[in-house]
């Protein structure tokens, strides 16, 4: 492979944990049929998250707060250190399947927007993962072809569906497994 121009990233289970995971697991619910169907509607933009909180209070047969789907988020300080690394050398994209208030809130308050030439959250797209059309958008707004670009995400059908149409796909695992996986395609850290 050529040397890269760009690296898109998701950003639930790469650079944050995915809380709505993490709190389905510590509840024994599988991620599938109206808990699946609820958090697609929000990522599409079509409900909004406090509908969205509705949903799992009424499916559940008790209150949900955000509070407590959140609790045990945390960012992965190693990754955001690889972004701000490869941001010196090549345009990089977030591509998330998210709420837009609530992705646009947490890169605030984390102070992560420097690092993205382009964020493409599906609820402002109407578009998610792993519907091709969303690469394709990221591409055009960064003005490169699928084959200069390299992307990442923790759910294998969004790498394959990416891999599809082209571009180079990493399944993410740890911030180190992604470091020896970029040197594969030639893209090594300054740092």
């Amino acid at each position: 492979m050529h040397q890269p121009k760009a690296l898109l990233f998701d950003f639930f289970d790469v650079i944050r944990t995915d809380s709505y995971k993490a709190w389905l697991q510590a509840n024994n619910i599988p991620h599938e049929g109206p808990y699946f169907e609820a958090s697609r509607q929000q990522d599409m933009g079509a409900i909004t998250t406090e509908r969205f909180i509705e949903i799992l209070s009424e499916l559940t047969g008790r209150p949900v707060t955000t509070e407590e789907i959140d609790s045990t988020a945390t960012v992965d300080d190693e990754v955001v250190r690889i972004i701000a690394d490869l941001q010196k050398k090549y345009k990089l994209a977030l591509i998330s399947n998210a709420p837009a208030k609530f992705l646009r809130g947490l890169l605030a308050a984390h102070n992560l927007e420097q690092y993205f030439d382009i964020i493409v959250i599906s609820s402002e797209v109407g578009m998610v993962k792993p519907d091709p059309e969303i690469f394709h958008l990221a591409l055009q707004k960064l003005s490169i072809a699928p084959a200069d670009a390299i992307f990442v995400d923790d759910n294998i059908r969004h790498v394959e569906s990416a891999a599809k149409i082209g571009i180079h796909a990493i399944q993410f695992i740890s911030a180190s497994q992604l470091q020896a996986a970029l040197a594969e395609f030639g893209v090594t850290l300054s740092s």
